[in-house]
């Protein structure tokens, strides 16, 4: 494109590709494995980030419905779709590698969901927006939001990233004195959650005590699994994730009476670029209980017993009105695959 091309463009408000985005483009385009869409189409507001004029650039779009988005039809609540928070963690970390190419995601700080994304109509549209890129020394900082109609935040949290990958701690996290989990897997999954055979993560339940539990997860499929012609894979790993907050239902039904969703997260810290491909062992140690708030920490640990992921801080949010959402969706069919 010449310059006065360039400028035309402006002037009907096309914005261009920047050249080092549309080759690493190209580049993943050639090396995508086949069975992908035919054709592919990039520009601003559908693939690469548009430049907003208060700094922030879009990084991700989202066209919600059940036929596209399979998972949810597998976490339903009253009978209606409900997008996880583990999928806004996702694209959150895959928007914050976009930002800043070549870089190790270290952590998701302060995460914040300020409302649930309901996909009452026949679909829903939401994007992650990232905002100005702010040096750090080793690393970087970006501020990300989760946007839907009208631009309204649903979700915002801010990306650490470095040059390289931070060092695991050591598992520190205590689940306190375990005793046996009174209910088998098949018992959990028909009658204490909410959650479709998609998102049947937890494999066995090691023990629970009025500190912690300690449970152990699948690892999620790959993201065509979930997302049709979706490719490549996951940041993280969202199945994992969502098994934290199934975790933490499982512990709040048992200790408290009620089942509870999420409401903010302190940190996800990372360790690894990928998830173990063989799940992992999550150890949930519970800090606080005051009210209807529940603060714990976890640990996920690989079969070697190291520290793959840390969530730190995360708050969920003990209701009984819950019951009814659940069991609203316990009787809602689930059609298709």
């Amino acid at each position: 494109v010449t310059p006065a091309l360039k400028r035309e463009f402006e002037r009907e408000r096309v914005e261009l590709v920047p050249l080092a985005a549309g080759a690493q483009i190209l580049v993943e385009e050639v090396h995508s494995a086949p069975g992908g869409p035919i054709e592919v189409v990039v520009g601003n507001g559908f693939g690469l980030p548009a430049l907003a004029d208060d700094g922030w650039s879009l990084a991700c779009a989202q066209r919600l419905d059940a036929e596209t988005h399979l998972y949810l039809r597998d976490h339903m609540l009253a009978g209606k779709p409900v997008l996880p928070m583990a999928m806004i963690l996702e694209w959150f970390a895959q928007s914050a590698r976009r930002a800043v190419p070549g870089s190790f995601l270290n952590a998701i700080e302060d995460v914040k969901l300020l409302k649930g994304v309901v996909v009452a109509a026949a679909h829903e549209d939401v994007s992650v927006w990232s905002g100005p890129v702010e040096a750090l020394a080793g690393g970087a900082r970006v501020a990300l939001e989760l946007r839907g109609r009208g631009g309204f935040v649903h979700a915002r949290a801010t990306a650490v990233l470095g040059t390289t990958a931070a060092a695991a701690p050591v598992a520190t996290v205590s689940a306190g004195e375990l005793k046996p989990y009174p209910h088998d897997l098949a018992t959990v999954y028909a009658e204490k959650l909410f959650h479709g055979k998609r998102l049947e993560t937890v494999r066995a339940i090691g023990g629970l005590s009025d500190r912690g539990i300690e449970v152990r997860l699948a690892a999620a499929p790959a993201p065509s699994e979930w997302i049709r012609g979706a490719k490549g894979e996951w940041a993280a790993d969202p199945l994992v994730l969502d098994g934290v907050f199934q975790t933490l239902i499982l512990w709040c039904r048992e200790t408290q009476g009620a089942p509870s969703l999420p409401s903010r997260l302190g940190a996800l810290r990372l360790y690894r670029d990928r998830f173990p491909k063989d799940g992992v062992r999550a150890v949930v140690g519970v800090r606080e209980v005051e009210g209807s708030t529940v603060v714990s920490t976890v640990d996920l640990l690989d079969a070697a017993g190291s520290v793959v992921a840390r969530l730190e801080d995360y708050v969920c949010t003990v209701s009984p009105s819950l019951d009814k959402a659940f069991a609203a969706d316990a009787a809602a069919p689930r059609n298709g695959n």
